[in-house]
């Protein structure tokens, strides 16, 4: 089933594609996706920084579809180097989300600035987008002002702030008209303004860089070119002065507690950031200290020491680096991370490890009785280790040189391997139970009570008591037999990849030419060793020493494992099997292309007449494995074309992705599956006040390409000597379209509102399946891929006064999966699979004057009807107070209901329409009652 729904492509958290780069002085669309409620959301920010300010500025995110979420940073932030940001989301529960997902305060998202030639300034820059895009915007007069306060690029104390401007020389400037933008935002309401002067309040202002846009017009309607300038907000407690420039520190906990299907809750954290910045070097901790923390699973704590200036960072515990898209894309590590940057050059350490050592629980399995020989007189009874974890050890470097924005090279390695000697071989407290064929080997003689616990006829003992007194309990001379290797549990493993990347950039970044590898070898169990090449000749049913692995590919016999031993233990249980330097012929360039343990890459980026023209490909080969990004896709290759264009100022944005994807990269093996994709997406901003637009379509076609509907297989049946004979389906064929609406406006009505609308529809057609009669696709047991969804969603935000504010929310959604005839549930009844749901939502919040800052009110009522059966009701309540000045708590509380159930026909109203519940599915399964309740401090 390739959608289930919408949530299920996007996943949980944010989906955004990183912006590597923007043109210089040009306002930066941002765009991101949530699957999460509009009413479950207290604030969606993107927060963004020019390199080597220390305070990020904070913008929100504006709803322009159910899903989709865009703002914008102004092109006067555009003119460094580099700009960093990264995205924060707040539930209301206070939950925290960001991304990217690790540490996104001290790693952010990096934009490379493309700066233009001669250093043009941000309207020359403007000016000739404008003309490339041909516009045709009026040239404004050269206003006459003076800026008083803050001055350009002036770093100043918050409670010094003061904002003004005068423009007393320009003659008949029309006050009504105006216009003056904080950070883009509109404070023309705020602000003071006559004909030859303003100012603007500044309480409330938050420290770090901020910007100003003043646009004048006079009384004849001329328009003046837009009063820009910038000046940066420190902290009233910051001295310029001193050995410690800036320090500052942040404590809370949250709580939650209550009752969830019928189980207990209580989960609370405690967290605690120190930051000093002593000019030349920046020093922040944490530390995180959860109740889940316990020592049978991996950490739920966290910390880390971070030092950095420059041109170097060292992190001390965990972090979550990036090394490489395919082996290494954020996955945590605890130890060392030492990064360097200086000039062309560039360096990245890491050492320390991504699992630590679980012994396992004595009460759940720790050790099993994995074997007995029964064979002789003298029984053996293996006792084996179970469901443990080793230590995983981790080592990397990355290094890099880089030539400004014309070239880019860089090369890794990583290697990963578990820590065989961290898990220990006994555990003395380890419950065992006896297996039933060993019961009646119990010796009669002694007293059961003594040794054993007995549970529902289950026995168990302990495993200092069995290996004590093995000859007691059992057979006089029964041996108990503990394995140093090959323990039923997790078999040790050893990971060691290596890759490259290398850019080229052409015509003033204009033209962008990049490529990459990674290689990869995984042995999934060090106990089972290769020590010689002769031992690799001779490996599974290949016993004869003649050069050749299995009997068909040369082998280099000149070669020794033993050259390779420090970095890579080889196994009877690696992967690839013959890894490239050992073949005769392995190092040819169509065999190093096309190995079965290489992903590779290339992609050609085209920008010119406003369009960003992407040509690339992809494949990950069948046999590339890292520990370290286990769910990444292989056995595939990919092709695409896309292109994108701002128009307007970034007004209308149009994208175009066309790819071809093949699954399955050795056809002799299986028959490739070829899937081609269309997407197309138009979004509009026509600014402020308007409504924006986004509409989206998406198709793809999934074929085999294999022409022969029916085939079939004969095996023998292992219970008997009998051969059967079994038909499947070999075609597919999937054809899909979606397309999606979204539209989000703002208007005033009985205070400020916002409403968004959204539609989503979506359908497959099982092409293969059409092709055949039903009675045919029952025999061979196959059920038609169709499905249809359509959803619909309404969204109205509104804000009354400073005190009251309140949302509404309403979706609906039909689901329908397969077709009639067909028992897509496995319970005896023959239907397809169709669902309608349905979601109420109501918010209000109330902000008090005093001692408490909010409080929010909120019911909903959600029901599912179909195969499926569900009405929940849901209440929460929360309160944000500040009893004390830089304390502030916050309670919520969240209670539901839930009616489980399936409907069926009711066999006294088979002639009736519609459908009835089926009460005693429903008293099986009982009303759940949930209670929540968290606190934040």
């Amino acid at each position: 089933m390739h959608l289930l729904f919408l949530s299920n492509l996007i996943g949980a958290g944010i989906i955004h594609e990183k912006i590597h780069s923007a043109p210089f002085g040009i306002t930066l669309p941002v765009k991101a996706f949530l699957n999460v409620d509009q009413t479950e959301i207290h604030r969606f920010s993107l927060l963004y920084r020019p390199t080597g300010n220390i305070e990020y500025i904070e913008v929100p995110m504006l709803q322009v579809g159910k899903f989709m979420y865009v703002t914008e940073i102004s092109g006067d932030f555009m003119k460094r180097e580099i700009l960093e940001y990264y995205l924060l989301l707040e539930l209301v529960d206070k939950t925290e989300f960001t991304f990217p997902e690790r540490d996104a305060v001290h790693n952010p998202i990096q934009v490379n600035i493309d700066i233009l030639e001669n250093e043009k300034s941000a309207d020359e820059v403007e000016k000739s987008t404008s003309e490339k895009n041909e516009e045709f915007d009026i040239v404004g007069l050269s206003p006459d002002f003076v800026i008083i306060s803050p001055q350009p690029g002036e770093r100043i104390l918050r409670r010094d702030l003061f904002i003004a401007l005068s423009y007393f020389p320009m003659q008949d400037v029309d006050p009504s008209r105006v216009k003056v933008y904080l950070d883009d935002s509109d404070v023309t309401e705020k602000a003071n303004i006559d004909s030859s002067y303003l100012s603007v309040p500044s309480r409330g202002l938050t420290p770090g860089l901020h910007t100003v846009r003043v646009n004048i017009t006079n009384l004849y309607g001329q328009k003046y070119n837009d009063v820009n300038w910038s000046f940066t907000v420190i902290p009233g407690n910051v001295t310029e002065i001193g050995v410690i420039k800036k320090q500052s520190s942040r404590f809370w906990t949250h709580y939650t507690g209550g009752v969830a299907n019928e189980s207990p809750v209580n989960i609370s954290d405690v967290n605690f950031i120190y930051s000093i910045d002593f000019d030349w070097l920046v020093m922040d901790a944490r530390y995180s200290k959860s109740s889940l923390e316990n020592k049978f699973n991996q950490p739920y704590d966290r910390y880390y020491l971070n030092f950095k200036n420059d041109f170097m960072k060292v992190r001390l515990g965990d972090s979550y680096p990036f090394i490489d898209e395919y082996a290494w894309n954020g996955k945590q590590i605890r130890g060392v991370n030492f990064s360097f940057a200086k000039g062309p050059l560039s360096l990245n350490v890491l050492n320390g490890k991504t699992a630590r050592a679980v012994q396992g629980n004595p009460k759940e399995n720790a050790m099993e009785i994995s074997q007995i020989d029964s064979t002789s007189t003298d029984w053996i009874i293996t006792v084996s280790r179970n469901n443990y974890t080793f230590q995983q050890d981790v080592s990397a470097a990355q290094i890099g040189l880089t030539f400004g924005e014309k070239f880019h090279w860089d090369f890794n390695y990583i290697k990963i391997q578990d820590n065989i000697p961290t898990v220990s071989k006994e555990i003395s407290n380890a419950e065992i139970v006896i297996r039933n064929d060993l019961k009646s080997r119990i010796n009669s003689d002694i007293t059961i009570d003594d040794y054993f616990t007995i549970s529902d006829t289950i026995y168990t003992i302990r495993f200092d008591s069995l290996k004590n007194n093995i000859t007691n309990l059992f057979g006089k001379n029964d041996f108990l037999d503990l394995p140093s290797t090959n323990w039923i549990g997790s078999k040790p493993k050893d990971n060691f990849i290596f890759g490259s990347n290398i850019q080229f950039s052409l015509d003033d970044s204009h033209i962008k030419l990049s490529s990459g590898f990674s290689i990869s070898l995984l042995n999934r169990n060090k106990w089972d060793k290769l020590t010689s090449i002769s031992e690799l000749d001779t490996m599974a049913f290949d016993t004869e020493l003649d050069g050749f692995f299995l009997g068909s590919v040369a082998m280099d016999t000149t070669k020794s494992l033993s050259q390779y031993e420090n970095y890579f233990n080889f196994g009877t249980a690696q992967q690839p099997m013959l890894p490239f330097m050992f073949q005769k012929d392995g190092t040819s360039i169509s065999n190093l292309l096309n190995m079965p343990n290489l992903n590779r890459y290339s992609k050609l980026q085209l920008r010119y007449l406003g369009h960003k023209v992407e040509l690339g490909s992809k494949r990950n080969g069948t046999d590339y494995h890292s520990l370290l990004n286990p769910y990444l896709k292989t056995n595939y290759t990919e092709s695409y074309m896309s292109d994108r264009i701002n128009l307007f100022q970034n007004k209308l944005l149009l994208f175009y992705k066309r790819s071809k994807i093949t699954e399955g990269l050795y056809p002799e093996q299986t028959s490739p599956t070829e899937v081609l994709k269309s997407l197309f997406n138009i979004a509009l901003y026509p600014g402020s006040g308007l409504p924006t637009f986004n509409f989206g379509f998406l198709s793809a076609n999934r074929n085999n390409n294999e022409n022969k509907i029916i085939s079939s297989i004969s095996y023998t049946n292992i219970d008997s000597t009998t051969t059967a004979t079994i038909p499947f389906m070999r075609k597919e064929e999937l054809v899909m379209n979606q397309f999606n609406i979204s539209m989000t406006n703002q208007f005033q009505f009985w205070g400020d509102q916002v409403l968004s609308v959204s539609i989503l529809l979506f359908n497959q057609k099982d092409k293969a399946a059409e092709n055949l009669k039903m009675d045919t696709l029952q025999y061979i047991e196959y059920f038609p891929l169709d499905a249809v969804t359509e959803s619909y969603g309404i969204n109205l935000k509104s804000i009354y006064n400073n005190y009251w504010e309140s949302s509404v929310y309403f979706t609906t959604s039909n689901y329908n999966y397969g077709w009639n005839g067909f028992d897509y549930n496995n319970d005896g009844v023959d239907d397809n699979s169709n669902q309608v749901m349905k979601n109420y939502k109501f918010r209000v919040a109330y902000h008090p004057e005093k001692y408490v800052r909010k409080f929010i009110y909120g019911f909903h009522y959600s029901t599912s009807r179909g195969d499926k059966y569900l009405t929940q009701y849901n209440f929460n309540i929360g309160i944000l107070s500040e009893p004390i000045e830089k304390v502030k708590l916050n309670v919520y509380f969240d209670y539901r209901i839930k009616y489980l159930g399936r409907e069926i026909k009711s066999p006294m109203s088979l002639g009736r329409a519609g459908k009835y519940l089926n009460q005693e599915r429903l008293k099986a399964h009982g009303i759940s009652s949930e209670g929540m309740v968290s606190i934040f401090l």
